[in-house]
């Protein structure tokens, strides 16, 4: 094998996914793609790193994919030898599913939006679909009123603390 694998992991930090491998030797080795795959597994290149050619010492390679698929992301290697020749390594697995856990209803809606898993603290801000705020406040009660709102499709962002939720709902 042109490339003797020491390590290959694949981590989260906050919204990316951190992905890092050692190599022992290399041998003819061009280059690294990396791919990624969603879950309908068909994988598609998202960098290219160069390799070292020859080399017989350990060499540490990274990449941070800043905008991974919702759900499970699969990552693999690819690695090319001077003459074209590849080999595909090993998948790894990581799961960007989201833990919003915040649920309006009903939707559609006509005169109070039911907001579920708000944290004591939280701030909404409504927006139609060119993004001009229509009505802000504190989240003190589980829904808000939106009997003053003509029929359309708005936004609801909820901040909790650093993290803010978008939701979409319709009035009618």
């Amino acid at each position: 094998m042109p490339v003797e694998l020491v390590e290959f992991k694949v981590n989260k930090q906050n919204d990316e996914a951190f992905i890092q491998w050692t190599t022992a030797s290399e041998e003819n080795n061009a280059y690294f793609e990396v791919q990624r795959a969603g879950a309908d597994m068909r994988f598609e290149t998202i960098a290219t790193l160069e390799g070292q050619v020859n080399s017989t010492v350990l060499n540490t390679y990274q990449y941070a994919d800043i905008a991974p698929f919702e759900g499970m992301n699969y990552y693999r290697l690819v690695q090319v030898d001077v003459d074209g020749t590849t080999t595909v390594l090993p998948t790894r697995a990581l799961d960007f599913t989201s833990q919003d856990k915040i649920i309006c209803y009903p939707n559609p809606a006509s005169d109070v939006l039911n907001i579920q898993g708000v944290k004591a603290g939280a701030t909404y801000t409504v927006l139609n679909v060119t993004g001009l705020v229509l009505k802000t406040g504190f989240m003190s009660t589980d829904q808000i009123t939106i009997d003053d709102l003509p029929a359309g499709m708005y936004y609801l962002q909820v901040q909790q603390g650093a993290d803010v939720t978008v939701k979409t709902f319709i009035t009618k």
